[in-house]
C-alpha cells in the first residue's frame, strides 16, 4: 500500500537555538514522525540523534537551483525566504514563481537528492500555490 501522507517536524531556526531544536527533533523521533525540516547547518547533528529522514532548507542565495556540495540531507527544501513563506508576493502566474523555477532547474542534479518545495498556508492563494507546486 502506497504511503500518502507524511508527518514533518519542523526544527528551524525559528524555533530558537540548538538545545530548543533538538528537544524538538527528538520529541519527533519519539512520536514517529516520518523527517525533520532543519537547517542545513544541523544536518551532522540531526543524524547523530536517530534514523529519520532529514529535509534542509536551502541556502536562501541557492534559490535558484544552484548545487551545494554541503548539502547531506534527503530532501532539500526550496520556498523559504520567497514567496513560499510570504517574503514575496504569489505571483500572478505559477510560471513566474521563484520556488518552483528552483525545483525545475534543480530537477535530475541533485542526484538521489529529492527536492521540495516549501509553503506556509496563510490563506487561500497559498492553498492554491502549494496546489500549483504540487
Amino acid at each position: 500500500m502506497k504511503k500518502e501522507k507524511e508527518v514533518w517536524v519542523k526544527a528551524d531556526r525559528e524555533v530558537g537555538a540548538w538545545e530548543a531544536r533538538k528537544a524538538r527533533i527528538t520529541t519527533g523521533l519519539e512520536s514517529g514522525a516520518d523527517a525533520v525540516l532543519v537547517e542545513r547547518e544541523d544536518v551532522a547533528k540531526v543524524r547523530e540523534l536517530g534514523r529519520i529522514k532529514i529535509a534542509a532548507f536551502a541556502a536562501e542565495t541557492k534559490l535558484e537551483g544552484e548545487e551545494d556540495a554541503k548539502e547531506e540531507a534527503e530532501v532539500v527544501v526550496f520556498g523559504r525566504g520567497s514567496e513560499g513563506d510570504g517574503t514575496k508576493p504569489i505571483p500572478a502566474g505559477l510560471d513566474e514563481s521563484s520556488v518552483l523555477g528552483a525545483l525545475k532547474r534543480s530537477f535530475g542534479r541533485r542526484g538521489k537528492t529529492k527536492t521540495a518545495g516549501y509553503v506556509e498556508i496563510r490563506g487561500k492563494e497559498y492553498e492554491r500555490f502549494a496546489v500549483g507546486l504540487a
